[in-house]
């Protein structure tokens, strides 16, 4: 049997347009939930899947919270390995860090050139770390290729075209609206001649 906790169960309405109207426009769709007879809390955003989906579905809180914890796992390895030389160091951001960055990103990559920025800024303070190099006449660019990092949207795009080519040749399962969605019969109006 599975036990929901009202106090930890919260309600996220997605594409909601009353916020950006203001708080005297409602929408009919919204409701008071009660789950053992306490009245769920909204919630502007709601984990799902490791994905923190926000009410006006933008992934800008969830590009946020990634860097965030990618910023707090570069930096605990930062702390943990700093006498190490540099090709130890260079070796902990592939495996610890990157895939914090890159988990899911088929379905949610940034597109927006603020969110790429915030995402490339975690490799490229990495990059210095493992060079040891802060000066800020230094390149990091050269630091990233010498590392030989590739960059963050180069790997988005080669995860989206596998996934493309994946759906494409049926290797992985995906649900397709022909085969969950139904048509709306649209009924015709014979005084007007018009749908």
């Amino acid at each position: 049997m599975v036990w929901f906790t009202s106090n930890r169960t919260h309600v996220t309405y997605l594409g909601d347009e009353s916020r950006r109207r203001g708080p005297s426009v409602t929408i009919a769709l919204q409701h008071d939930y009660t789950l053992h007879g306490h009245v769920l809390e909204q919630m502007p955003t709601a984990k799902y899947l490791g994905l923190n989906l926000h009410e006006q579905l933008s992934w800008n809180f969830h590009t946020d919270v990634t860097v965030k914890k990618a910023n707090r796992t570069r930096a605990f390895i930062a702390r943990n390995i700093q006498s190490c030389p540099k090709k130890v160091k260079a070796a902990c951001y592939p495996p610890l860090v990157r895939p914090m960055m890159e988990y899911a990103t088929t379905a949610w990559a940034p597109h927006t050139v603020q969110n790429c920025d915030k995402l490339e800024q975690v490799r490229r303070r990495a990059a210095r770390f493992a060079c040891h190099r802060y000066e800020k006449t230094a390149s990091v660019t050269a630091m990233m290729n010498d590392l030989k990092l590739e960059s963050l949207e180069t790997r988005r795009n080669n995860q989206r075209f596998t996934m493309f080519y994946r759906m494409q040749h049926n290797t992985v399962f995906f649900f397709t609206p022909a085969d969950h969605l139904v048509p709306v019969q649209r009924s015709y109006n014979r005084r007007s001649g018009h749908e």
